[in-house]
């Protein structure tokens, strides 16, 4: 699976369940930053030290699934 369909997933299921309410409310869910941390923020970490070593575009990539529907 490529990083943008990993991309795309993770959004599908941690950010689009609550999109309405952070758009009603304001306040984004403290779960949902804990696997953005987790999953999408390694991605600029190099592979050797854990990360996803994809770099700034790649990276940037990645993001952009997260506007996407």
């Amino acid at each position: 699976m490529s990083i943008y369909c990993e991309a795309r997933n993770f959004a599908e299921k941690f950010i689009d369940p609550c999109s309405k309410k952070v758009d009603e409310e304001g306040v984004f869910p403290v779960e949902a930053f804990a696997e953005i941390k987790n999953r999408i923020f390694n991605s600029l970490i190099p592979k050797e030290q854990g990360g996803l070593g994809l770099g700034n575009s790649g990276a940037c990539g990645s993001l952009s699934r997260f506007c996407q529907k």
